[in-house]
């Protein structure tokens, strides 16, 4: 999860030990004790390379930390994230229906942690995603809390996607649930099935047991009608959940806060914006990051930052000819060209994926020896 900022990209120590019973009075700038800066050029490159990494792949994801801990060294052992992300209060009620609790979870792949939403006005709730395992500890105390203030329990518990940092608290959920309603039924753990060509494996998916979700179809708690909305891209299995009557939209990680979000699949993930585009939400509440009050031009740029590098990509294997082929670095060699070479390796990543939808789009044809050339005709 990248972003892309002029500004000067520092690195702060968060201090987590925020009230539970912060309220939302704003979403300002972050706090933190200031440690280091890194000139903004390669603030930019770090944007570059965050979101053409598939949080699918450990690789990915080391080779990323591994660039990370090159720009920024830190000795001391608190967490450390990238800022200025706004800052966000660990509990917020951000409407009548609807309260944010955050996962605890903060990294340079969670931004400020996992969203999490429980949603209605009943005692009985729905919980969008769970945080994970590892910070469990930390969110189940927050959740605990809120609970006990609203008087409410947990009906459905929805799942926008396989990753850890989404379907990892399931259980701890679960547990508390367990200790403090001992008599009542167990939450419906609900989420959308993975596509059959889909290998990535999830020891967290794999460990529970869960209802699988259709298009469309409709989660319903006083207070509160969730219709489901097929997304994928991001994974395969990724749902955003459209909060009838208000035309409020949950986006999952298909749509963040602020910066860009990574992919799987890009041609999915593609068709996925435009669709939520033709929603036209009145506000998104996103995975991780703030809460978008005027989403459409936020998702009008995902659109076009995308549109951008696939022209890129197209005009250099235009200049080649109809017979000459590029490999993913022929091309990263070109268009990365002002950009270290050291990530260059990351950035094929992204190219590749534009590649793949081209070809999926019939504009581009992958040689046996691996290289790729445009199809005649084809812009």
């Amino acid at each position: 999860m990248g972003r892309a900022d002029p500004r000067p990209l520092r690195v702060y120590v968060r201090d987590h030990a925020a009230r539970a019973g912060a309220t939302n009075r704003g979403e300002g700038l972050a706090g933190g004790r200031p440690i280091g800066a890194v000139r903004s050029a390669r603030g930019r490159v770090i944007a570059g390379v965050l979101f053409t990494c598939s949080q699918s792949s450990s690789k990915v994801r080391l080779l990323f930390l591994l660039l990370l801990t090159n720009i920024a060294r830190v000795n001391k052992p608190n967490e450390v994230i990238m800022t200025s992300l706004t800052n966000l209060p660990p509990i917020a009620r951000l409407s009548s229906k609807v309260i944010r609790i955050l996962g605890c979870n903060p990294g340079p792949m969670t931004l400020q942690g996992t969203n999490t939403y429980l949603v209605g006005t009943g005692r009985r709730r729905v919980l969008v995603d769970s945080g994970e395992a590892k910070t469990a500890g930390d969110y189940i105390k927050l959740l605990d809390s809120v609970l006990n203030e609203e008087n409410a329990t947990i009906e459905h518990l929805v799942v926008t996607h396989w990753h850890h940092d989404h379907i990892g608290g399931v259980e701890p959920v679960r547990n508390l649930l367990r200790r403090l309603f001992p008599t009542e039924k167990q939450p419906i753990v609900w989420k959308l099935p993975r596509s059959p060509n889909d290998t990535n494996s999830s020891d967290d998916e794999k460990s529970i047991q869960w209802k699988p979700l259709k298009n469309d179809q409709v989660v319903e708690v006083e207070g509160a009608k969730l219709q489901i909305k097929y997304t994928p891209g991001h994974t395969s299995d990724h749902a955003c959940l459209l909060l009838q009557d208000e035309n409020i939209l949950f986006s999952g990680d298909c749509i963040l806060g602020e910066s860009t979000t990574v992919f799987e699949d890009l041609h999915d993930y593609m068709l996925s914006l435009n669709k939520i585009l033709e929603l036209r939400p009145k506000i998104i509440y996103p995975g991780h990051g703030p809460v978008l009050n005027d989403p459409l031009p936020h998702i009008q740029y995902y659109i076009k930052h995308r549109q951008q590098r696939e022209e890129n990509i197209l005009q250099m294997l235009q200049q080649q000819g109809n017979d000459k082929s590029m490999t993913e670095m022929d091309i990263v060699k070109l268009i990365y060209k002002d950009t270290p070479e050291k990530l260059w390796l990351a950035a094929a990543f992204t190219v590749g994926h534009h590649l793949r939808k081209l070809e999926k789009e019939g504009k581009v044809l992958q040689e046996e020896e691996g290289g790729w050339r445009r199809i005649r005709g084809k812009m």
